[in-house]
């Protein structure tokens, strides 16, 4: 599907960060309350369109595409960081539409998406609104391995148990 497939009440456009050159699907009003819809792996801003259509006012909707997914550039990831690098990735994005500290975003996190807000929240809580989490990824480790102390709760670990199927 191209872009010309969009539902009419959507539009995209491509926007430069600091970071990354970002795909972004929008839907309304500027000057309405924002609401960034972040997809999980193996998906896109396409995930969340006919929701963007949807949405009522005074909301404003928005799904960028993550680094290395949908029309977004593709970047190395450092995973060492976690999800900090598409948290960052998104913290640029904002703070290149305008919003920010003055005008809040609400944060909408599908799967791996809802660990990038998570992440987004504990970095930049002056910038958030509120925070909705749809499936979230586990925040102690894939697999629920970790507890809140960070102790393995399984031995051996979950994703070792995956490694010999």
């Amino acid at each position: 599907m191209g872009e010309q497939d969009l539902l009419t009440e959507i539009t995209a456009r491509d926007v430069s960060t600091p970071r990354l050159q970002t795909h972004l699907l929008e839907s309304r009003a500027e000057d309405r309350v924002p609401v960034l819809f972040v997809h999980g792996n193996v998906a896109s801003s396409r995930f969340f369109e006919e929701t963007l259509a949807v949405l009522q006012p005074p909301y404003r909707g928005l799904a960028s595409d993550l680094r290395g997914f949908g029309k977004s550039e593709t970047k190395p990831v450092d995973a060492t960081r976690g999800l900090r690098d598409f948290s960052d990735d998104l913290h640029a994005l904002v703070m290149t539409l305008g919003y920010g500290n003055e005008r809040k975003v609400h944060l909408v996190g599908w799967s791996m998406g809802g660990g990038i807000v998570m992440q987004y929240t504990i970095d930049q809580p002056a910038e958030v609104a509120s925070l909705t989490l749809v499936n979230p990824v586990p925040p102690y480790g894939m697999g629920g391995a970790k507890d809140i102390a960070g102790t393995l709760t399984l031995d051996p670990p979950a994703h070792f148990l995956l490694k010999d199927r």
